[in-house]
């Protein structure tokens, strides 16, 4: 979350607040992440995209 300059006034169960370590340590790239789509190179994704959009298309 953003930094706050007021108190979280919320109970517990509606807001969960998060450190910066639990937040960087349970980000862990899945396989289908916008990251690592764009970390492969330019031709494996525009054809990833293309399968993409042909199955949508024909659904």
């Amino acid at each position: 979350m953003a930094d706050r300059f007021f108190p979280n006034d919320l109970p517990p169960p509606f807001v969960a607040e998060t450190t910066l370590e639990e937040a960087t340590s349970s980000q862990t790239p899945t396989p289908h992440s916008l990251t690592s789509l764009l970390s492969l190179p330019y031709t494996t994704l525009t054809s990833k995209l293309q399968v993409a959009a042909l199955h949508f298309k024909q659904s």
